[in-house]
């Protein structure tokens, strides 16, 4: 039997694959070697694309768009898509128009139906022609089941329609296509069976966003069905609801109205889930589906280091939850209470030790207060949020992360401050501010998420905030310093002067205090002299590969491990394993050396012990000369160490 090629988009890959189809399947929708071929998308298309993609309410419906113009395979699948269909009542169903995206069935449905005829309305001539399925239908349930076909989204939809006809399976049809007792052939119809006994509408786990929409110019059949079409999101099921139904017919249960917001919401809500760097928090607890919640909730958290030897360590312990309304109008404002405080952060959350430790409601008093505010429908923004809501024992699906809506430019895996967004995007604010007062960063988010939604393409990346030019920032500053850090910073920075000191705990060590200091020097020209006669010190790049499927290694190599393994090449004073930003290891590390002889030393493989009796082999290479610079340190008379040293 003679094939045809049909293509369609593959989500699980991102591609566009070809499948063998019989010519035969396309038997009721004419012959597919007479096609118009596949053209481009005018302007005109784009634009519709364009206007719909804005108004999308849901995930479902922009996946929908993406699948639809990736199969296009004429020109007018669009118009037909985007428009409210032409008037059918009174057509012949075999003349009604094919699925705009070329699909067919197995079965075929009659030929010429007469809708002006009351007796065709009523039952339908049982032809031995019709699959099983048809033949238990009236004209009206064939021609629902024909519009069904025509406006179905996808071959899943297709193919469970195709089962149902060729195995008889009305019930399956009654379900799906709610068909009524006109639609059924009297002798078909089982007196005890309800369509609705085992039938429960449940809602949608979307953005909370619906578009209202205009009725349709011209009146055209409901078409019930399981999913809308984008069609019907555009008005094309707006009919009038008879207003004196049949009393035998069982109503359909009233399904909960969504809360109205503006069509950008969805749009921000599938970027952030379509982002590389996004996670979805599936550990925790979950709204409750009785709350009268709003529909958009914006959430601030501060973060503070707490532990002991007993308890464990938490580098990411909540202080401070709060929530705003899409306006900035607060909804919350609660510190969390915590003890054995380690690190309050204060330059950071403007929280004191005494303050977190006095609070008056710990963690799962303020996780009840929290989900009292939202419900599953209600869309939550933050910012670097599926963390956040991680720290707070939450789960929730409907998020927008305003860090991964505006890119850095040129580079991966990194965000701007909320701090310095709010100074680019919105003009407000100081984009060098370190502290992050919980309340102020959720209503800062509010803003940004508002301004995004009202764009009609995305913000493009932009770069990082640029200092000055007359300061270095350093980074990892010894503890052993605390008391002379001045004298200390000026002994390889001669004629900066000290402008702040924060010391903070290092999150992979809570013994281990580190410091973070800005220099200032009299003119950028003498600045760059002081970084350039800089020694810094000579990076290996260290990489391995992950088998598929398979947990990354790097979750178990260790700094110390690959500090032992290179040590017999020469002095290693850093190793370093970087990490996504959702916490996931990547597959290399930098080993830094002390001297470049000790650097250049090192084979192209070199075995790391990750236990006694597993080994792994890396690759490794010079590392790129990086625009900062790590440079080695005397902490004290006996111990070398390391500073950090950039250009802001």
């Amino acid at each position: 039997m003679a094939t045809h090629l049909m293509y369609e988009w593959d989500p699980a890959t991102g591609q566009t694959v070809g499948t063998e189809i019989p010519n035969g399947i396309f038997a009721s929708v004419g012959n597919v070697e007479t096609a118009r071929p596949r053209t481009r998308l005018n302007a005109e298309d784009k634009e519709k694309v364009r206007e719909f993609v804005m108004q999308a309410t849901s995930h479902e419906e922009l996946e929908e768009i993406e699948q639809l113009v990736s199969r296009l395979h004429q020109r007018d699948a669009l118009p037909n898509r985007f428009s409210p269909p032409p008037v059918w009542a009174g057509a012949p169903v075999h003349e009604l128009p094919t699925h705009a995206g070329g699909f067919a069935m197995h079965t075929q449905l009659p030929g010429p139906i007469d809708l002006t005829s009351t007796a065709s309305a009523q039952s339908a001539p049982v032809a031995e022609t019709l699959p099983p399925g048809a033949r238990k239908l009236t004209q009206t349930g064939l021609q629902k089941v024909r519009r069904a076909i025509e406006t179905a989204s996808s071959l899943d939809e297709l193919a469970k329609l195709d089962d149902a006809l060729a195995t008889g399976d009305t019930p399956l049809l009654q379900r799906e296509l709610s068909l009524n007792a006109e639609d059924l052939d009297d002798e078909s119809v089982d007196d005890e069976y309800d369509p609705f006994e085992d039938f429960t509408v449940q809602e949608e786990v979307v953005a909370p966003a619906i578009v209202e929409v205009p009725p349709a110019s011209h009146a055209s059949p409901s078409v019930p069905s399981a999913k809308r079409s984008l069609g019907g999101l555009l008005g094309d099921y707006h009919d009038e609801v008879d207003s004196d139904p049949e009393p035998d017919v069982p109503a359909m249960p009233a399904k909960r109205q969504k809360p109205s917001l503006a069509p950008g919401w969805a749009w921000l809500a599938y970027r952030t889930q379509r982002h590389e760097d996004f996670h979805l928090p599936t550990a925790g607890r979950t709204a409750d589906v009785s709350v009268d919640a709003p529909n958009v909730v914006s959430l601030g958290v501060s973060f503070i280091y707490v532990g002991n030897a007993e308890q464990g360590f938490d580098a990411r312990r909540v202080a401070r939850v709060a929530a705003v309304s899409a306006d900035g109008s607060p909804l919350l404002d609660l510190m969390v209470r915590s003890a054995a405080v380690l690190d309050a952060r204060t330059h950071l959350t403007g929280l004191t030790r005494q303050a977190v430790e006095e609070a008056e409601f710990d963690l799962p008093a303020v996780q009840e207060k929290l989900l009292g505010l939202i419900g599953p429908q209600t869309l939550l923004l933050g910012y670097r949020l599926s963390s956040a809501l991680e720290a707070l024992g939450l789960s929730h699906s409907q998020l927008v992360d305003v860090s991964l809506l505006f890119g850095v430019e040129s580079r991966r895996h990194q965000f701007h401050s909320v701090h310095y967004l709010a100074e680019r995007v919105l003009g407000t604010g100081s984009g060098d501010k370190k502290a992050a007062d919980a309340l102020e960063v959720a209503q800062m988010v509010a803003r940004l998420a508002q301004h995004e939604a009202n764009q009609m393409t995305p913000t493009p990346p932009f770069p990082p905030r640029r200092g000055c030019g007359e300061e270095l920032l350093v980074r990892h500053i010894p503890h052993a310093w605390r008391e002379r850090v001045q004298e200390h910073l000026g002994e390889f920075c001669p004629g900066a002067s000290l402008r702040e000191v924060h010391w903070t705990l290092s999150e992979t060590d809570p013994t281990d205090w580190r410091g973070e200091a800005v220099l200032a020097f009299d003119g950028e020209a003498l600045r760059d002299r002081c970084f350039e006669l800089l020694r810094s010190l000579v990076d290996i790049h260290v990489q391995w590969e992950d088998a598929p499927n398979a947990p990354p290694l790097g979750a178990f190599l260790t700094e110390q491990a690959l500090l032992k393994a290179f040590s017999r090449f020469g002095v290693v004073l850093s190793a370093r394993l970087p990490r996504k930003p959702t916490g996931e290891p990547q597959n290399f590390a930098f080993v830094s050396f002390l001297s470049s002889e000790d650097a250049e030393a090192v084979g192209r493989r070199v075995e790391v012990q990750l236990t006694p009796t597993w080994t792994l082999r890396l690759k490794t290479r010079m590392a790129k000369q990086a625009a900062d610079k790590r440079v080695g340190v005397r902490a004290d008379r006996d111990f070398m160490d390391w500073v950090h040293v950039l250009k802001p």
